[in-house]
């Protein structure tokens, strides 16, 4: 697994998060990549119609700090930004296949170790969609699942 940035405030293995949907009630729950396993389902179930574009309902996940409680100062918003994109269809489609349940957590655990050693914990204002566009990049440039699958490095 990467090295966490020093700076990195999250707890993979207990930090609270919660998942906000819009109009929905929100989701919640501990540990970094079920939260980002949410998080990924959700999007592209709901950010984008049938012909990929943009519903405009893009869920955001929130996580407590390390030692914080929900709401408290030092949460972190991620999410996955449609923007219109035909690679949220391609993955609805990867992760509705046989698959699928296996490819959605590869994707949340490299999410995850993405999100553990990112630079973002340096900066003072970073987009919440950093790590994220890196997996929607690489997913783009495969033709099958399976490719993308094993392009995955789960915890780096």
């Amino acid at each position: 697994m990467a090295e966490p940035h020093p700076a990195c405030p999250l707890d993979p293995e207990s930090d609270a998060w919660q998942l906000l949907r819009g109009g929905a009630e929100p989701l919640s729950g501990s540990g970094l990549a079920e939260g980002l396993r949410k998080l990924w389902r959700a999007t592209v179930q709901n950010a984008i119609d049938a012909n990929g574009n943009d519903t405009g309902a893009s869920p955001v996940l929130v996580l407590a700090a390390r030692g914080q409680k929900l709401g408290a100062r030092g949460q972190v918003a991620i999410r996955v930004e449609p923007r219109g994109n035909s690679v949220l269809l391609r993955l609805r489609a990867w992760l509705d296949g046989a698959q699928g349940q296996v490819l959605l957590s590869r994707i949340a655990q490299t999410h995850a170790g993405l999100l553990l050693a990112s630079e973002r914990w340096s900066q003072p204002d970073p987009a919440p969609d950093a790590e994220s566009l890196a997996l929607l990049t690489l997913a783009g440039v495969m033709d099958e699942s399976e490719t993308f699958a094993r392009a995955l490095k789960p915890g780096h």
